[in-house]
C-alpha cells in the first residue's frame, strides 16, 4: 500500500476501514482531527489517508502487496495482552457506538489484536439488560461481518446502566467489571475508557471515574 513516514502501524490503518469516510477526501478538519488522535501529524495527513482509502479498497493499485496484519507475536508482548482487559465504552447506546465503536472493537477483536479474555462494558443511561443490549447492537455489526463472527464478539460484551457523574454508579460499575475480569487468570488489571459522549459529560465522567472504577494496571 502507499507509504507513510508517519508513526502508525500498518494494523492501525487497517483498524480504521470501517470509519473512512468519502469526506477525508476533502481534507476537513474533521478528518485531520481524527488523523492527529492516532498520531499523525499534519505533514503526513495526506499520506496516512491515502494508505486508509488503500486498504479500503478505493484506491488499491493491481500490483500493490498488501502488507501482513498477523504480526501477533509483536502484539502478545504489549501490556494489554500481559494483564486482565476491560474496555469500558460510556455512551454505549448512542449511535457513535454503534455506527463507528462497536464494529471497529470487533474487527481489533476479530483479527486478534485484542485477547481472547477481554471485557467490552458498554455504560450508559439507558435501561436495559446485557442481553438487550447484545440484540440492539447485533443487526449494526452484521452489515460488515457473519453472523458466527458477530456472536464471537458480542459474546465479549456486556452493559452497565449508569449516570456519567455519578460516582456511586462507577463503583458499582467497577464491581460489575471485577467478577467479570476474574475469570482471567492475570495480577494485573487495565482498563480502558472511551468516550463516545458529549464533550460536556467528559469532565463529570472522568472525576467518577477516578473515583469509583480505577483499577491496579494502567
Amino acid at each position: 500500500g502507499p507509504k507513510t513516514s508517519s508513526p502508525v502501524s500498518w494494523h492501525k490503518a487497517k483498524s480504521l476501514k470501517f470509519r473512512y469516510s468519502p469526506c477525508c477526501c476533502s481534507m476537513g478538519s474533521q478528518c485531520s482531527a481524527a488523523c492527529r488522535s492516532y498520531g499523525i501529524d499534519e505533514g503526513h495527513v495526506d499520506s496516512f489517508v491515502q494508505t486508509v482509502q488503500g486498504y479500503a479498497g478505493l484506491e488499491r493499485k493491481p500490483q500493490e502487496v498488501i502488507p501482513d496484519f498477523g504480526d501477533h507475536l509483536q502484539v502478545k508482548k504489549e501490556a494489554f495482552e500481559q494483564g486482565r482487559l476491560s474496555i469500558v465504552i460510556l455512551g454505549a447506546s448512542g449511535d457513535l457506538a454503534k455506527k463507528k465503536t462497536y464494529p471497529s472493537l470487533m474487527d481489533l477483536f476479530l483479527n486478534g489484536f485484542l485477547p481472547p479474555h477481554v471485557v467490552i462494558m458498554g455504560f450508559a443511561r439507558s435501561k436495559q439488560s446485557s442481553d438487550e443490549f447484545r440484540a440492539a447492537m447485533k443487526p449494526w455489526l452484521l452489515k460488515v461481518k457473519a453472523e458466527s463472527e458477530v456472536d464471537r464478539f458480542l459474546s465479549r460484551c456486556e452493559y452497565f446502566q449508569g449516570t456519567y457523574g455519578a460516582a456511586d454508579d462507577f463503583r458499582m460499575l467497577d464491581q460489575a467489571l471485577k467478577e467479570l475480569e476474574a475469570k482471567a487468570d492475570f495480577v494485573t488489571t487495565n482498563r480502558l475508557f472511551y468516550f463516545a459522549i458529549p464533550p460536556d459529560a467528559f469532565l463529570a465522567s472522568a472525576r467518577s471515574i477516578k473515583a469509583g472504577a480505577m483499577a491496579n494496571g494502567f
